[in-house]
């Protein structure tokens, strides 16, 4: 191929040659082609730059006016709004990747022992610290959100503890706070019954693990990771005829995401190796499955 400027791909010269045409010789003869034209990759690129730009000045200037306001709450008069400002405070410096700021701010409001703002700071530097590699003031900080009683954060530093016992191979105390986290979660228990289900696995109680993701099958946020993993389970404790009778109820019962349902109990046919019921429920998902994709855009309409 021969061309003015030099060249990258085909049509791309790497000098910056912008020649209203070249000539390109190739299997196909001789022929003109139209140049890269630089000054509309520079347009756009520029024009691209200043909305990026436009963006991220006006998300700095609302977070400058958030800042301002947080400020002028936490210099008030009132302890609660001067204890709920300095922890939006801390929260800024962390969405501003400022991490030694965030840790001294969340500190700060630690500090406070208030009943609302200080148990999500103490939780935030539990992770800090787990992060960090230095376990036993996570775990101490998780055991002070514990005591605090906030509801809203005992799931999470339950389930923190349990990573951390996993972590230094206390697999019995690590399921049990695991355990702990699920119960004390309540409806919101998804994430923990995932996590619990995995260490039972990992500790070879695949019944109990199995046990566990059955948990998931009747919550809103089911996926089929969790279904088929349900089957997989049933199916090495060899209770796989008890997964197909229990996933038939839940998809006779119009589940919110059936087709999963459906292809998990297609597994488990397929693993009792009941051909017939597999392509019999495989028959069932084929409609189901298109009115899956259509509603959650996943495929064709």
């Amino acid at each position: 191929m021969a061309r003015t400027g030099g060249t990258g791909c085909a049509g791309a010269p790497t000098d910056g040659h912008l020649g209203s045409r070249h000539r390109v010789v190739g299997r196909r003869g001789t022929r003109w082609a139209r140049p890269w034209n630089g000054r509309d990759r520079t347009r756009r690129w520029w024009s691209t730059t200043v909305r990026v730009t436009a963006g991220r000045d006006a998300r700095e200037a609302d977070l400058d006016a958030a800042e301002v306001s947080y400020r002028l709450a936490r210099d008030s008069d009132d302890p609660d709004a001067a204890a709920l400002a300095s922890l939006r405070l801390a929260g800024l410096a962390e969405l501003r990747d400022q991490p030694a700021e965030a840790v001294r701010r969340y500190a700060d409001v630690a500090a406070l022992r208030h009943p609302v703002t200080s148990p999500p700071a103490v939780l935030w530097l539990a992770r800090r610290a787990f992060q960090n590699g230095d376990r036993p003031a996570a775990r101490a900080l998780a055991h002070e959100v514990v005591d605090s009683g906030d509801g809203r954060l005992i799931p999470d530093a339950w389930g923190l503890l349990a990573i951390l016992a996993w972590h230094d191979e206390d697999r019995e105390g690590a399921v049990a706070a695991m355990r702990l986290a699920v119960d004390t979660a309540g409806q919101w228990h998804w994430s923990f019954s995932r996590s619990l289900g995995e260490m039972l696995a990992a500790c070879g109680d695949p019944a109990g693990a199995a046990d566990a993701y059955r948990e998931l099958l009747n919550q809103p946020l089911l996926t089929g990771a969790d279904a088929d993993r349900y089957v997989q389970l049933m199916a090495i404790a060899g209770r796989v005829d008890e997964a197909a009778a229990v996933l038939e109820r839940h998809a006779a019962d119009g589940e919110p995401l059936t087709g999963d349902l459906l292809l998990a109990l297609a597994s488990a046919h397929a693993a009792r190796d009941d051909l017939e019921a597999t392509r019999e429920t495989l028959a069932v998902f084929a409609p189901t499955g298109a009115r899956c994709c259509r509603r959650y855009r996943c495929g064709p309409t």
